[in-house]
């Protein structure tokens, strides 16, 4: 079976900033703006931009998820669980 291997970007908003989380999979077809991902712990979300990546072969998609009432601690925590991990340069505080 063909797979296209592709990473997830999530750009989450949290109680008091931004942080950045990536995880890569292997999809059985290639990934498109506007496809609805469910995850175990974020929900549904939805990608809203796709690019191929020549030097690793693989998609790099990125998505925006809302979780204001979540602390960055709770966060991390859930989603290391699922194999998410923090981009920690790309995290905003404010």
């Amino acid at each position: 079976m063909l797979t296209f291997r592709t990473e997830y970007s999530i750009h989450l908003r949290y109680l008091k900033g931004l942080a950045l989380f990536v995880r890569a999979e292997q999809l059985p077809f290639p990934p498109f703006i506007g496809l609805d991902v469910l995850d175990d712990v974020l929900g549904e979300f939805k990608i809203e931009h796709v690019a191929w990546h020549t030097g690793s072969g693989m998609f790099l998609c990125q998505a925006t998820v809302d979780r204001k009432s979540l602390s960055l601690a709770v966060v991390k925590r859930t989603l290391k669980k699922v194999g998410w991990s923090e981009v920690h340069e790309a995290r905003e505080v404010g």
